[in-house]
């Protein structure tokens, strides 16, 4: 029987993990078999409000490592042969979007599961695939001989580099349209000035990975793997 990881970093998440948290636990006897979250060095009340939830385990990096270098870790010490990854800053998500998410990969229809969110960008929505996106479930050998790449990755590299992984695979896509859910613009999170850094931190980090030219290819690759209903 196939097993579910489902893998969360978490960094200062205080205001929104309990929300995500508490959706997953909801389907977690069904459909997820595992859940870790990965606390990447958080200074507020993070990890206490994780260790409420019994059903879920907690990793916690010493020092702020980013987003990749916790979710290789969190894959590495996972035993499932799919992984689900989520962000912890999700608002409106509900146990349905959980299970149509899993449901395509697991049941044989696409190879991995992609999110399309509330605030995805429009083009995204008219091409059916969110490149940027958090929230996935693909199996976990296809990551695994690259998990020491991941764990390098620079913090916003993160998607664009599994995209690359999928596009050189020719992974079927099956795009879920999560109808209510958003994550927290940065803006909102940290304040204007904050926010704009973040932004431009997280394209530093992109182009780092990839070019702004296969940034823009893997916008049609993807779509061109796309299951289409």
């Amino acid at each position: 029987m196939t097993k579910v990881s489902c893998i969360i970093p978490a960094h200062n998440e205080e205001k929104n993990i309990r929300g995500v948290l508490d959706v997953v636990s909801k389907v977690s006897s069904e459909f997820i078999d595992e859940i870790i979250v990965v606390d990447d060095g958080s200074i507020d009340n993070t990890p206490n409000i994780v260790r409420e939830f019994s059903n879920i385990r907690l990793i916690v990096n010493e020092k702020n490592g980013g987003k990749s270098f916790s979710i290789a870790r969190g894959i590495t010490e996972s035993s499932g042969d799919f992984i689900l990854m989520l962000d912890a800053d999700l608002h409106g998500l509900r146990p349905e979007d959980i299970v149509s998410l899993i449901d395509p990969v697991k049941s044989g229809k696409a190879t991995v599961s992609m999110s399309v969110r509330k605030n995805a960008p429009p083009w995204m929505k008219l091409i059916k695939v969110d490149l940027m996106t958090g929230e996935r479930v693909f199996p976990r050998d296809i990551i695994m001989p690259h998990i020491k790449k991941v764990a390098a990755l620079h913090s916003y590299a993160l998607e664009v580099f599994i995209n690359r992984i999928i596009i050189k695979n020719k992974c079927t896509i099956k795009s879920v349209y999560l109808k209510d859910v958003q994550d927290e613009l940065k803006t909102t999170k940290k304040g204007l000035l904050a926010g704009v850094k973040l932004f431009v931190s997280m394209w530093r980090d992109i182009l780092k990975t990839v070019s702004f030219w296969e940034w823009l290819y893997q916008n049609f690759a993807l779509s061109r793997l796309v299951v289409r209903d």
